[in-house]
């Protein structure tokens, strides 16, 4: 369903999702340091990927419903509401009667249902369908075309608490292989 290359770049894009910050926030790669000239390749990743960026949370139901709220992101890798994500941020409502996921898109609060569509445990990657009127369509990340080399620069995004973005910077690794979902 979703190539090789997707999938490692969605991977790259949801893994910070798990990630925690370590004290103040470095805003760098968010943005051009402050009388500093415009940033390089990271910060137009970065923008060029903001918007499909994605807040996924499970509603727990009940007589008294609430959310669970944890650190979780995913990228829209499609038009159509593709979603990418984690497994293991999601697993607990698959199958279950009384969890339902949703997914809040940068910048609303609005927050829209979705379903799981595939997995794949191994590389703890998750895809989510977006439930929307017919025809409706979200923006993306615009997703490399080959895959990246070792050594490649290689960005984080997430928007983990809903609110903000938070950027790491690093190196692409090795693949490890196909995956399929």
């Amino acid at each position: 369903m979703v190539r090789r290359i997707e999938v490692f770049a969605a991977a790259l894009f949801a893994a910070a999702a798990s990630l925690s910050a370590q004290g103040a926030c470095n805003r760098s790669l968010l943005a051009a340091a402050e009388g500093g000239p415009a940033g390089g390749p990271c910060s137009a990743a970065v923008a060029s990927a903001r918007n499909a960026v994605v807040h996924v949370l499970i509603e727990v139901a009940g007589p008294n419903p609430f959310r669970i709220e944890r650190p979780s992101s995913g990228v829209m890798i499609a038009a159509d509401g593709l979603v990418a994500t984690l497994w293991s941020l999601v697993r607990e409502a698959d199958g279950a009667a009384d969890k339902r996921l949703f997914v809040r898109l940068s910048g609303s609060a609005d927050r829209l249902p979705a379903q799981i569509v595939g997995r794949a445990e191994a590389s703890d990657l998750a895809l989510l369908r977006v439930e929307a009127e017919p025809g409706r369509k979200f923006e993306y990340a615009p997703l490399a075309a080959s895959d990246p080399r070792p050594g490649d620069p290689a960005v984080l995004l997430a928007l983990h608490d809903g609110e903000d973005h938070v950027a790491f910077g690093g190196v692409a690794a090795q693949a490890s292989g196909d995956i399929a979902i």
